[in-house]
C-alpha cells in the first residue's frame, strides 16, 4: 500500500509500482492519493474527506482492497 498527499498519477505510488513490474515482482499494491481532477474548495480537512484521505476514507479504501 502506499499513501501520499499528490496526485497518483507520476507520484510515489507510480513509482513503486513501476519498480516492482520492472523487477517482476507480482503483486496486488493499493495506491491511495488524490484524483487527478479539480477539487472544490474548503479546508483541508473538508479536502481530504472529499478525497478519501481522512482516517474514514484511508481504512475504508484498505478494508476494501483486503476484502
Amino acid at each position: 500500500m502506499t499513501l501520499e498527499e499528490n496526485v497518483l498519477s507520476g507520484g510515489a505510488g507510480s513509482a513503486v509500482n513501476n519498480y516492482l513490474q520492472a523487477q517482476r515482482i507480482l503483486m496486488p499494491v493499493l495506491n491511495i492519493g488524490l484524483p487527478d481532477s479539480f477539487v472544490e474548495q474548503g479546508t483541508r480537512e473538508e479536502l481530504l474527506a472529499i478525497c478519501g484521505l481522512d482516517t474514514h476514507g484511508i481504512a475504508t479504501q484498505i478494508e476494501a482492497f483486503c476484502a
